[in-house]
């Protein structure tokens, strides 16, 4: 049998290659066609269709531009289904495509209760955990040393919903008038305040880069600004070494769970933010726009740092079950097409 996988793939990012490392584990005895996106997936339609099934995911695939990638979902004819999306924004603009997953997948997963809501609670949407904890990193020993690992990414100063209107219009005022990032009034994203109290609250910072696609601004660049000795590549001992994490990345506190290492996320992405509510974690979320609460927020995470490690390391056990549970599920349905 013959799997065709449409995802964020083959781009460095290293919380999607793991995505695609533990379906690929999972599903061993079968082939695979795996496309790199939507635009790679359209120029591959084709050979989707000649597929036994298609899935669709993992990832924050849905975005506020998702209504461009409609004739994907239309032009294929073979069964599919979602698995591990977040859905980061609903719109009249998305109406369409989420119709016609509705109408057209047998199953959709997505990550947090919030992308169920954006689908109207439909029948065919299952809440599950991210697809990494079908295969997690083992729980790590507890770190004495003040130590916090640190990931960044590159994001935009202003705040509004990815491709939405607002960032449209910021996208091209901001090419006209770059020196605008200096004097904007309104909330904004400043990763120098971020890197400055970070450095400020802990002994040692750890610089730990997910995504190193070359071409594009990636982690790797970006955290060079700030530190020296930036690792080349993700190396999950690196989560060995550290007592706490404050990440950025979806991923680093996806990791971090799995890892049971006290985290505080920078919630520049509903995933993030819905992702600590969903685990009953609000408190371990900081919204990036809002950056000078990540003070008191670190240190709420010292101060619970024994209660809120027990807490992942009891997630990560639940997570596991679930996962298993909702794959098997899928696998059988996949092996009765």
């Amino acid at each position: 049998m013959k799997l065709g996988l449409i995802g964020w793939y083959g781009h460095y990012n290293y919380g999607d290659e793991r995505i695609l490392y533990c379906i690929k584990r999972f599903f061993s005895g079968y082939d695979f066609l795996i496309t790199g996106g939507w635009d790679d997936a359209r120029l591959k339609i084709n050979d989707l269709n000649q597929c036994d099934y298609i899935l669709i995911g993992g990832g924050g695939l849905i975005l506020r531009n998702i209504g461009y990638q409609t004739d994907i979902i239309r032009d294929l004819r073979k069964p599919f289904g979602f698995i591990g999306v977040s859905i980061e924004a609903k719109h009249g603009s998305m109406k369409e495509f989420f119709e016609l997953i509705k109408q057209k997948a047998d199953f959709i997963l997505v990550r947090d209760k919030q992308s169920k809501e954006y689908l109207d609670n439909h029948y065919k949407v299952i809440v599950g955990p991210d697809l990494t904890f079908l295969y997690p990193f083992s729980v790590v020993s507890e770190v004495k040393d003040d130590v916090c690992g640190f990931n960044l990414r590159d994001w935009y100063y202003w705040k509004g919903t990815l491709h939405g209107s607002y960032y449209n219009l910021m996208q091209k005022i901001n090419k006209k008038f770059p020196l605008l990032k200096r004097i904007y009034p309104f909330a904004k994203w400043n990763p120098n305040i971020a890197v400055m109290i970070v450095k400020k609250k802990f002994k040692d910072v750890l610089p730990i880069p997910f995504y190193f696609e070359s071409n594009v601004t990636n982690d790797l660049d970006i955290l060079s600004r700030y530190f020296e000795n930036v690792p080349s590549m993700f190396d999950t001992n690196l989560y060995s070494s550290i007592r706490y994490m404050v990440g950025m990345r979806y991923h680093s506190i996806v990791f971090a769970t799995q890892c049971g290492v006290p985290f505080i996320s920078l919630s520049y992405q509903p995933k993030n933010y819905t992702f600590c509510s969903d685990s009953d974690l609000d408190s371990l979320s900081v919204d990036i726009y809002k950056i000078n609460e990540l003070e008191s927020k670190i240190d709420y995470l010292k101060n619970h740092y024994q209660q809120i490690r027990e807490r992942l390391i009891s997630h990560r056990e639940k997570y596991i079950r679930e996962i298993s549970y909702v794959f098997q599920s899928i696998s059988h349905l996949i092996e009765q097409t």
